[in-house]
């Protein structure tokens, strides 16, 4: 799905014929689930649409594993000279940027994936290879709390992993990565784990969101839409089981014990809306978070109790064997374990995924949604529900009035508000603020604010979420 006009309830479904082209079509809908999920958040920095590689897909699973083994391969074969020791460092240097669940879980089993196929090579061994672990936050897997994070960082650290907190991307090329804190280090691999965020569909609708995701009621339904549930990472489904913030709910976490729990109890709604059963209210316990970092070492927080070890792995992988469905499967993902632990891994190249087709806006399909409704709309007055949204949907901005004497001299522009952590934000000098003087007419209004938005998505790579880079109007 491509786009919708929910209010002639049709959607368009772009496919792709057998001839590879693609096709675009118009499909009418009486109830309407929407499930697009989330995609890996980006920010406006420059080099890392067309150098980083994202982890969340197959595609970018498949494309990763191969690209670590080449780099590998290129760097056994280079000569023992000044050149070749440099092009060899910057071969085996890998930089990883979120150090949440994905990035940490990467690095951490990767790692251990080459120390098990480290005999591939005649002259490197995996500690040979240098990870850099870099993200904005204090600690490492903030989700589980200080004190698992402070244990998940002591292992990495002992394993060789360089963990730089507080730093950021401040830009990259095929050469090197340029870090927040002034320091660039020479890699041909950047990592992209920066969390996630909801599908830019859900902003192409023109619906309510909540910090990007799209408002339901707590049977998932959208309010004000008869026909239309949304559910998982990209609607903000209230937390029930969770006390009331500012006198709201929170939202459920856009985590999978969530979605897929949400996409039980969305069926069993729209089956009541055609007469069969009744709707129920999505309620769920959060049973906990883990986190594989391979071999017997894991972190873990069932229902709030912290464990780390050999226990804290037995729970993880008995977790992720209740999650899936079916006890085949279970059955399947269990026996591949066990042999997993006896021999040894694969280090097959399968040569499937081009360099092109792993880039994040390319593998996980970004690229194809148009412009937010809301494009052509004037942003309203700091407070305002209207500017709430804009704001939270498109990274950290702060509307300046710069003028208020009369219609025809007001304009707007935005800025970084002071509480904006600079560690996540390209230099200044790559920074830039637009502005717009609205007219005198309605009219006027729309069409600067439609040349303002253009110019905005012109300069932002298909499917980035959020613009730590540069200001909007």
């Amino acid at each position: 799905m491509s786009a919708g006009d929910l209010s002639g309830r049709t959607v368009t479904v772009r496919s792709i014929d057998a001839n590879g082209e693609e096709r675009d079509e118009a499909l009418h809908w009486d109830r309407l689930a929407l499930t697009p999920g989330s995609v890996t958040r980006q920010f406006a920095i420059p080099g890392a649409p067309d150098h980083a590689r994202g982890l969340k897909t197959l595609v970018e699973a498949v494309y990763l594993r191969d690209h670590l083994l080449r780099q590998l391969d290129l760097a056994d074969a280079l000569p023992d000279t000044a050149e070749g020791r440099a092009e060899r460092a910057a071969l085996l240097t890998v930089v990883a940027v979120g150090a949440g669940y994905t990035g940490t879980e990467v690095v951490a089993r990767t790692q251990r994936w080459l120390r098990r196929i480290e005999r591939r090579w005649s002259r490197t061994n995996a500690r040979d290879v240098r990870w850099v672990l870099v993200d904005v936050s204090p600690t490492v897997l903030p989700e589980l709390g200080p004190s698992l994070g402070r244990r998940a960082l002591r292992l990495l650290e002992k394993r060789g992993v360089e963990v730089r907190l507080g730093v950021s991307v401040a830009a990259g090329d095929e050469r090197a990565v340029r870090l927040t804190d002034g320091t660039a280090v020479a890699t041909r691999t950047l990592l992209w784990g920066a969390g996630v965020a909801p599908s830019p569909l859900i902003e192409s609708l023109g619906l309510p969101t909540r910090r990007g995701r799209l408002v339901v009621e707590p049977d998932l339904s959208v309010p004000g839409l008869a026909g239309v549930w949304a559910a998982g990472d990209a609607a903000a489904v209230p937390d029930l089981t969770a006390a009331k913030l500012d006198g709201e709910r929170p939202a459920t976490p856009p985590t999978a014990q969530h979605a897929q729990r949400q996409g039980t109890a969305l069926g069993r709604n729209i089956a009541a809306s055609l007469g069969v059963g009744t709707p129920r209210a999505y309620k769920h316990k959060d049973l906990g978070l883990v986190t594989d970092l391979g071999g017997w070492d894991a972190v873990a927080k069932p229902l709030g109790v912290p464990l780390t070890g050999p226990l804290a792995k037995v729970v993880t992988r008995a977790y992720h064997l209740y999650a899936l469905p079916a006890m085949a499967n279970r059955l399947r993902v269990a026996a591949d374990w066990l042999w997993q632990s006896v021999l040894p891994p694969e280090s097959t190249q399968l040569w499937v995924v081009r360099s092109e087709d792993a880039r994040l806006a390319v593998a996980q399909g970004t690229g194809i949604y148009g412009p937010p409704a809301h494009a052509g709309r004037r942003t309203r007055r700091p407070g305002h529900r209207a500017f709430s949204r804009y704001s939270r949907t498109r990274g950290p901005v702060s509307l300046v009035r710069a003028s208020s004497s009369s219609r025809a001299r007001r304009s707007w522009s935005t800025s970084y508000p002071p509480s904006y952590s600079p560690a996540t934000a390209v230099p200044s000098a790559a920074r830039t603020t637009r502005k717009v003087r609205w007219g005198s007419s309605p009219s006027a209004d729309r069409a600067a604010s439609h040349r303002c938005w253009s110019r905005r998505i012109a300069s932002v790579t298909p499917g980035t979420e959020d613009s730590a880079a540069t200001s909007r109007t």
